[in-house]
């Protein structure tokens, strides 16, 4: 095996210890003496701060849910596109309207998370969460809102 394997330039178990590397081993990286991280401190600290920086702060009153932007005016989320004095459809906040709206529709979940006031679009119609408003949907309005 072992002739073979000379003779062919094969290496195996029994012939590695012949082989001779060509490349020189890498010298050892210099000690670190007096004052070595004087630089490194610094770029550290930038790095840090470079770090916590890296993504732009959101703006308060403003955010995108869902595919959908949302205005906090006067305490009540307002999706973009609502207009103000247009009708909506009120539905009173933690009611059993709202919690057959989330069932029916649970993709409205992280819509209605944004808080205890919301005013999204829905199909062709403004829904209204609230203080006030419907604390019980209609088999008929249930259809109407999923677009049935």
């Amino acid at each position: 095996i072992v002739e073979l394997a000379t003779r062919y330039g094969i290496a195996t178990p029994y012939t590695s210890f012949l082989v001779e590397e060509e490349t020189a081993v890498t010298p050892p990286l210099p000690a670190m003496g007096p004052g070595y991280g004087t630089k490194a401190v610094p770029m550290a600290q930038s790095a840090q701060r470079l770090a916590a920086a890296d993504a732009p702060q959101e703006a308060g009153g403003v955010k995108e849910v869902a595919g959908r932007v949302f205005l906090l005016v006067d305490g009540v989320w307002q999706e973009s596109t609502y207009q103000e004095g247009t009708q909506t459809l009120d539905i009173q906040y933690l009611s059993d309207a709202y919690f057959q709206l989330l069932s029916e529709l649970p993709e409205l979940g992280p819509i209605l998370a944004l808080g205890e006031e919301v005013i999204f679009r829905l199909r062709k119609r403004f829904v209204h969460v609230g203080s006030t408003g419907l604390i019980q949907l209609s088999p008929e309005l249930i259809a109407e809102l999923k677009g049935e």
